[in-house]
């Protein structure tokens, strides 16, 4: 989907704790492809939910830091997978809602609990497979945990090293690129 180009952290008093309460951010070169499918959606919410995933494996738990606010991680994964479904018939059901009914997507999925329960099948399976991933590549994980704890920012060429060697386990011959 892109590279990741830096991975920083933040403490409790950092200026952007207002934007969703994060401790941190990834940022990337992933561009939004004119022609968008359900196999670039599903990895777009994978990649959202990443990093609850990641605490779940390190810590045993999750935290509020992914969901709750608006534009958080997991409201992000949400509402992309709400425009699978209710927009574009990317889900399990073939109804769509089009840009110019007089609803958003969140207020169509509030009545609707078939495409609320599809839009949560959908998460349900990209954290999964997040958490595969960073599973299978745990090793890297703590070691990009334990400089980002030491250095804060991470990019460019030590980015680059850190992440090198990891490996997709969802059974796709297509190498990820996650370099800087």
């Amino acid at each position: 989907m892109g590279r990741v180009t830096s991975v920083e952290v933040f403490d409790d008093g950092h200026d952007n704790f207002d934007a969703h309460d994060a401790l941190g951010r990834t940022s990337s070169d992933c561009p939004v492809p004119a022609l968008r499918t359900e196999q670039w959606f599903r990895w777009d919410i994978a990649i959202s939910l990443a990093g609850m995933a990641g605490e779940e494996l390190v810590f045993g738990g999750r935290s509020t830091t992914a969901g709750g606010s608006r534009g958080s991680d997991l409201a992000s994964a949400t509402d992309a997978a709400a425009l699978m479904v209710a927009r574009f018939g990317l889900g399990k059901q073939l109804s769509v809602f089009p840009d110019d009914t007089d609803r958003p997507v969140s207020k169509v999925l509030e009545t609707s609990p078939r495409l609320r329960a599809d839009v949560d099948h959908i998460l349900r399976a990209e954290y999964a497979r997040a958490k595969s991933l960073l599973k299978a590549n745990f090793e890297t994980l703590i070691i990009l945990a334990q400089a980002l704890k030491d250095e804060r920012r991470l990019e460019g060429d030590l980015l680059k090293c850190l992440l090198e060697g990891l490996c997709p386990t969802d059974g796709s011959t297509n190498r990820l690129e996650f370099t800087g």
